[in-house]
């Protein structure tokens, strides 16, 4: 595997349409009749792996890319015109970025974890198989990151409302939910320079969400799923405006619009409709299809001795023999054709074949 300025230009190309459709899929309701729960949760797994796997693998085909579309972006990073190689500011750059994200996400995160731990300390704890805590400071039900213990508010529920949350809690629990969250918190940290990646963030809570939901109700009928959906609404209407604390997994979720998006969901019944198999085989393979192709910088000129390189610098580069049977000069990332393989300053360079 090999991480490049191509691969990593490919994942941002790949990802922005995989996290549009994501998005759309789990924010309009009319896509709620086409989607079900299966498929979402294949896409997304196939759309966070492609941002966690930027790179070209060996099976990976080299096209030559329309001179408009990668030769620009080559240029600039390599500094061809300018003289200028921008690889390092670029890493600089993007390394502050990190440093910065991570250090603000875990400043929070440690926050919380001493709030917890206080909320663990004042408030009553039923010592049943999954610990529950109740606290006047919380503001709706929740669990916090890895720790298996359930967090209510001190608000009067009814019975049943007590039982489908205990049953989403324990759930979220059972899915690692928190780990999840706390690995997309990363994800963004590393990809901040990419705007589509925190929509995906905030997808992926809806989509926790929504999971859940199909987890709990996959053996409700009629009667007992709008019992469920009439108790979401009364939970969030019992939800008290007092201060609370910022935590990673909740049960309703942090806005009315993730609400009425999982209602949608739970009134339509696509949980309990199945994606055709081979529409699911599809979808898992689109990661890899996606990796299986990567553009490269076309030029037209020929490689000679009046070009930017000296006979000396010409020696860091490689050959590399197409599959179509073009023979092709690689330095920086930049990419000749070469139509006389036998000019003597390729001598000792290494030959690669596609």
């Amino acid at each position: 595997m090999r991480l490049t300025p191509s691969s990593i230009f490919m994942t941002v190309l790949i990802s922005t349409v995989m996290i549009s459709l994501l998005h759309v899929i789990l924010t309009h309701s009319g896509s709620h009749r086409l989607f079900r729960s299966d498929f979402l949760r294949i896409f997304t797994g196939c759309t966070v792996l492609r941002l966690v796997f930027p790179v070209e693998f060996p099976f990976t085909i080299t096209i030559i890319s329309l001179k408009d579309m990668m030769n620009p972006f080559m240029d600039v990073i390599y500094g061809r015109n300018t003289g200028y190689d921008l690889r390092n500011l670029i890493f600089v750059i993007w390394l502050i970025g990190l440093v910065c994200c991570l250090s603000v996400f875990l400043f929070r995160y440690f926050k919380a974890e001493q709030a917890f731990k206080e909320v663990v300390r004042t408030g009553t704890v039923n010592n049943t198989p999954v610990p529950v805590c109740c606290d006047s400071i919380i503001k709706e039900p929740m669990v916090f990151s890895f720790h298996r213990m359930i967090l209510m508010p001190e608000i009067s529920y009814t019975g049943h409302e007590i039982d489908y949350i205990l049953d989403h809690e324990q759930t979220h629990i059972q899915y690692h939910d928190g780990m999840k969250t706390a690995m997309m918190h990363v994800l963004c940290a590393i990809y901040w320079w990419f705007p589509m990646v925190w929509l995906l963030k905030k997808d992926f809570r809806l989509f926790q969400e929504i999971r859940t939901d199909d987890v709990v109700c996959r053996k409700m009928d009629d009667q007992q799923l709008l019992d469920y959906a009439s108790a979401l609404v009364e939970i969030r209407q019992k939800t008290s405006d007092h201060d609370h604390m910022e935590f990673t997994v909740c049960v309703v979720g942090e806005s009315d619009r993730i609400l009425e998006n999982r209602i949608d969901y739970l009134i339509l019944g696509t949980y309990r409709r199945k994606t055709p198999s081979m529409v699911l085989a599809a979808v898992m393979i689109v990661p890899w299809l996606c990796n299986a192709v990567i553009l490269e910088p076309h030029y037209d000129e020929i490689l000679n001795q009046k070009e930017m390189y000296s006979e000396a610098q010409m020696m860091d580069g490689v050959l590399i023999q197409r599959k179509d049977g073009i023979m092709v000069y690689r330095k920086d990332g930049i990419e000749y054709v070469v139509k006389d393989p036998s000019w003597e300053v390729f001598d000792g360079l290494e030959v690669i074949e596609e």
